[in-house]
């Protein structure tokens, strides 16, 4: 016994050597992995950056645009000039327009040309004769002498081989100020420059490696940090995607035989998007110091562990291990309710412990067995009990066959008023005594029209039924009979002993948010008290019948109605009631939606 002792206690330093070892590699190996994975989100990040730098100077532009196309659309000499077929008073109001278009082309530089055509195909434009080619090549892509747009759209990028620019346009319809019509009678079509996209782009490299350039939507390079780039296709490069990094939108890829990341962010409202890509070599490479280092780091902690975990060994865990082995035996009969471990330090404060424990499970252990023997004997006296109340109870056939034979006598002697009671008073019975607990709305309904017409028989038609409820909420699951025993506390306490006719309303609204069912019936009857009301709320809110008079034999009901549906849905669900003397009440049953 003793060798395979010391066997075992060599094994545990052993695993325990190795365990650490390894520990101290995945913790090197878990540094390392979050140091590239901090640095990755800075990138991210920077990248980031980068693109809302971007994105404000494009808004920025955007605005400038939008605001110069505005003004010149709305211009009152450019809307009479436009509408104006007599030469001679076109010919006056030319130069102040000319003034108009010129003055706004030369406030913004990105700004090259405002181009005009009218409904007749005439063509106004500043007096800069550049960008012709450009200009054609947006009104035979966009059709614009023959197609008529409603609102204001970007244009693609077009290259022009004479300034060697990308250039774009902005088109905007021009309606008639003067007199209202959907028509448009223009297109104001401004031509603006790539050439501060390309500033702002230079701005941005992120390394010597990194790559940034701005993509149109027919996928051709109009701006880049490699200018040799531009007029090229983003699709001519063959990025074969290897694995997803860093967000959704970013990836790794292979360019110019090295790994990429490659972030994409689409701009404007034109299907533009900016590419990022850095080498995963620019990021890596500041982590090797910091590897090295953690890698000498590493060994000297090993070498700590080494010695502090054979201490360990045989100071801790041996003693713990003697414990485990004769906690092992507890409820055998060789077993003395006592350890026996020899030790200074801390375990042996823990011995002491358990042993105390262990003499006060077993008293514990005694008063339990008691304890269960007292339960059993209650639960026979329970079931004895429930047996005596099912031999107590009646017979579900015999009622059917009773309430069968009076419709019988009914028809036989054709009294129309006792098959109407016997046929409701049947399906009233066999409704609330069916063992499905969760019934639909409709069912509940149902069974409370059945009452009603035995109640509007007795009482001479003087009660009448009104519902508000959506057919879509018929199918919804409330508990059984929770609603009849309203409408019957209604008639009995509050519509029996008025003048005239007695109205019951039920009210079905949903709230969407919270996921809840309110059912209200209303009725017209006497109502209540303040005092009578102010008893009733408070009884709903301490979940308690209290004691049972003739003044609170009305909320008997209501009040377990309240508790069921409390007990079936949770704490926040039941009745609320309101109630004015001379005026009527109103129960408010709150009941989550369950299809």
């Amino acid at each position: 016994m003793k060798s395979l002792s010391r066997f075992k206690l060599k094994t545990q330093v052993l695993m325990f050597i190795i365990i650490a070892t390894v520990a101290m590699i995945l913790i090197q190996l878990f540094y390392y992995v979050n140091f590239i994975d901090l640095s990755t989100k800075k990138t991210n990040q920077y990248f980031t950056n980068m693109i809302q730098h971007v994105e404000n100077q494009l808004i920025t532009m955007d605005k400038d645009i939008t605001t110069i196309s505005g003004i010149i659309s709305s211009d009152n000499t450019l809307q009479k000039f436009i509408l104006e077929d007599d030469s001679i008073a076109r010919y006056d109001m030319s130069a102040k327009l000319y003034s108009l278009l010129d003055t706004n082309v030369w406030l913004n530089d990105s700004l090259e040309s405002i181009q005009i055509i009218d409904y007749k195909e005439r063509i106004i434009s500043s007096t800069s004769p550049r960008l012709t080619v450009v200009f054609n090549q947006i009104i035979n892509d966009y059709d614009l002498y023959y197609t008529d747009y409603n609102k204001p759209f970007y244009t693609n990028a077009y290259y022009d081989s004479n300034t060697k620019q990308y250039y774009f346009g902005y088109i905007t319809p021009i309606y008639n100020k003067f007199q209202y019509d959907n028509k448009p009678i223009g297109k104001n079509i401004l031509i603006v420059s790539t050439s501060f996209i390309n500033s702002t782009i230079d701005l941005l490299q992120i390394s010597p490696s990194s790559l940034i350039f701005l993509v149109d939507g027919n996928d051709a390079i109009i701006a880049s940090t490699d200018h040799e780039l531009k007029g090229t296709h983003a699709s001519d490069f063959n990025y074969g995607i290897k694995s997803i990094s860093m967000s959704d939108n970013s990836k790794t890829v292979k360019y110019n035989s090295d790994d990429y990341y490659i972030k994409s962010i689409g701009l404007l409202h034109n299907n533009w998007r900016i590419e990022f890509l850095i080498s995963k070599s620019d990021i890596s490479s500041n982590m090797l110091p910091i590897v090295h280092k953690g890698i000498i780091i590493t060994l000297i902690f090993t070498f700590i562990i080494l010695f502090f975990g054979t201490r360990m060994i045989f100071n801790i865990v041996w003693p713990i291990s003697k414990i485990t082995s004769q906690l092992e035996n507890i409820g055998d009969s060789t077993f003395k309710n006592q350890l026996k471990v020899s030790s200074n330090n801390e375990i042996g404060i823990i011995v002491n412990d358990i042993n105390n424990m262990l003499t006060r499970q077993k008293a514990m252990t005694k008063k339990i067995f008691k304890t269960q023997d007292q339960l059993y004997t209650l639960e026979l006296e329970k079931k004895e009990a429930e047996l005596s109340a099912l031999q107590s109870q009646i017979n579900p056939h015999f009622l059917y066959n009773t309430l069968e034979c009076i419709r019988s006598i009914g028809i036989y002697h054709n009294i129309d008023e006792i098959q109407h009671i016997s046929t409701s008073m049947a399906k009233i019975f066999r409704y609330a005594i069916k063992s499905q607990e969760q019934v639909t709305i409709r069912d509940e309904i149902e069974c409370i029209e059945d009452y009603l017409r035995i109640m509007n028989i007795r009482f001479m038609d003087k009660f009448e039924l009104i519902l508000h409820i959506d057919e879509s909420l018929h199918t919804l699951t409330i508990n059984k009979m929770v609603l009849q025993p309203i409408v019957e506390n209604a008639i009995y306490h509050g519509l029996e002993n008025i003048i005239g006719k007695g109205t019951i309303t039920i009210n079905a609204t949903v709230d969407e948010k919270s996921q809840q069912l309110t059912l209200e019936v209303k009725d017209n009857g006497k109502g209540m008290e303040l005092e009578q009301l102010t008893q009733l709320q408070e009884k709903l809110s301490s979940n308690t019948t209290s004691t049972i008079t003739k003044e609170t034999q009305r909320s008997v009901g209501i009040i377990n109605i309240h508790n069921r549906l409390k007990l079936n849905y949770g704490d926040e669900f039941g009745i609320n009631i309101d109630s004015k003397l001379g005026e009527g009440t109103s129960i408010y049953l709150q009941i989550p939606i369950i299809e």
